[in-house]
């Protein structure tokens, strides 16, 4: 009885080793595969980047020059892509063919921004939010919008479609690059449509 139960245990612990190996190894491969397309992409993380980006802000804070930040990620999960009227897909990120958007597609993103963009203009990756980081200096909210639609055209509407894009202008969202990249992703969580552009908040308050 005594040999049975120690195999039975060291069959469970054997189980529960392969199990953690596994989740570790689908981790580890997934991350390696991330950080190769962006290394690929030639994208940064955003903390690579926020040096870079605090010095734009101290430079613009200086001269009193526009800034805008663009925060871009995936549509939100199931409940919005039911609502939008698409075909929900297994990790509940809608595409515009009506199946799900991967984890690698959203990533190519990354490369047309970076070939769409100005040198001056700063894209980073932010991991821990899942989204692209875009910095535009001497650039206001408008002029944004403008190029995100540039964008959006080029792509055939599918950044619109199947992205959330969000927008956060210095110095009105935010002095530091915490507050405006906070406010951007927010703005992002707050487009409903299913081509969730931005407006032009300055458009609408003349409007009122």
């Amino acid at each position: 009885m005594e040999l049975i139960n120690l195999l039975l245990l060291g069959g469970i612990f054997a189980a529960v080793t392969a199990y953690v190996w596994l989740r570790y190894y689908s981790w580890k491969k997934s991350v390696n595969t991330v950080a190769t397309v962006l290394e690929a992409a030639a994208i940064p993380s955003y903390r690579q980047s926020q040096s870079h980006i605090n010095r734009e802000i101290s430079r613009v804070r200086r001269y009193q020059r526009a800034l805008s930040v663009i925060a871009v990620k995936r549509k939100s999960p199931i409940d919005r892509t039911y609502r939008n009227g698409s075909i929900p897909g297994t990790n509940g990120h809608a595409s515009s063919n009506g199946h799900a958007m991967g984890q690698m597609e959203f990533l190519m993103y990354g490369a047309i921004f970076r070939d769409a963009l100005r040198e001056t203009d700063i894209i980073s990756y932010d991991g821990s939010n899942n989204l692209f980081l875009l910095v535009l200096p001497e650039t206001s909210r408008l002029e944004s919008l403008q190029t995100m639609d540039r964008l959006n055209k080029k792509t055939g509407g599918k950044i619109y479609r199947e992205l959330e894009v969000g927008i956060a202008e210095f110095p009105e969202q935010g002095f530091i690059v915490s507050d405006l990249v906070e406010n951007a992703i927010l703005d992002a969580q707050s487009q409903q449509s299913v081509e969730a552009r931005p407006v032009d908040s300055k458009a609408n308050k003349n409007l009122n």
